[in-house]
Formats: C-alpha cells, sequence, structure tokens
C-alpha cells in the first residue's frame, strides 16, 4: 500500500469492515503507538496515516483498508443544480406520455381524477404533482417517478 489515507477515510472503513460503530482514537492509536490526545488531535485535523501505520492498523483490527470502497458522493448531490432544470422537464415528459396515448387534456385529467384545469397547470409548470398524481402516472403509464420527475 503506497497510498496514505486520511483520518476519517481510516475511520469511515474501520468502522466498514468490523461493522462496529464505536471506534475509539485510543484504539487506532493503540494499534499505532500513539497516545489518545496525539490521536484526538490527528482526527480534529483528519490528518494522514502514514503506510506503516496504515499496516499496522490493518494488523491490529484484521482488516485490508483496500477491501472498503468508500464513495464520497455527497459533494455532487449538494452542487447538482440540475435538479430544479431537470423537475421542469416534468411537463415536457407528461406531454410525452399524453401524446404517446393520444390522450386529450381532459382525458388526462380525468385519469388523474383533477379538473382539467390543474392538469394544464401540472404541465405548465405552475402546479407541482403530488404523491397520488405521481402514483398514477406511474401505474397507469407503467414509468417512474425518478423518471417523471428527473427525466432519470
Amino acid at each position: 500500500m503506497d497510498e496514505k489515507y486520511q483520518y476519517n477515510e481510516v475511520l469511515t472503513k474501520l468502522t466498514y469492515l468490523t461493522k462496529r460503530n464505536n471506534l475509539s482514537n485510543t484504539e487506532i492509536g493503540k494499534a499505532i503507538d500513539v497516545e489518545r490526545r496525539a490521536m484526538a488531535g490527528r482526527a480534529e485535523r483528519n490528518s494522514t496515516f502514514k503506510p506503516v501505520e496504515v499496516k499496522k492498523i490493518e494488523s491490529a483490527f484484521g482488516v485490508n483498508l483496500d477491501e472498503a470502497v468508500i464513495i464520497n458522493n455527497s459533494l455532487a448531490r449538494q452542487n447538482d443544480k440540475t435538479i430544479e432544470e431537470k423537475y421542469e422537464g416534468f411537463g415536457v415528459r407528461l406531454t410525452k406520455i399524453q401524446d404517446e396515448h393520444e390522450y386529450l387534456d381532459k382525458d388526462m385529467a380525468k385519469l388523474l381524477k383533477i379538473s382539467e384545469q390543474d392538469y394544464i397547470y401540472l404541465k405548465c409548470g405552475d402546479l407541482n404533482p403530488d404523491i397520488e398524481i405521481l402514483n398514477k402516472i406511474k401505474q397507469y403509464f407503467e414509468v417512474s417517478i425518478d423518471w417523471l420527475l428527473y427525466g432519470d
């Protein structure tokens, strides 16, 4: 193992591989002969472990940290500015369904048990669909709610 792991990454992988929720700084420090205070400082700074330290940790806990792959997609979710843009396509996808089945606005409204005016508002983006409407569209037309809302 040539790469260095940051403290939080090691802790996450150890927690996953050992199936424990409460690993302490003291336990990790004992594995690499580092005092509790120093380990607390490492945790606060999210400092890195040297490759030799990682080997000692793996040995002490009987794990291989390379076996655990932690995917961090939280940044992608936090910065996903396209959700609103994708959601704006709901009306387009609703119109596509309507056209494929050759339904008029009044037919779709009747099927969804809403007024024709509310259906038009849905298509134009002036009304957000509630869960009942989404479920009805999903069931009647066999499409996913994710696709309806986001095009995924």
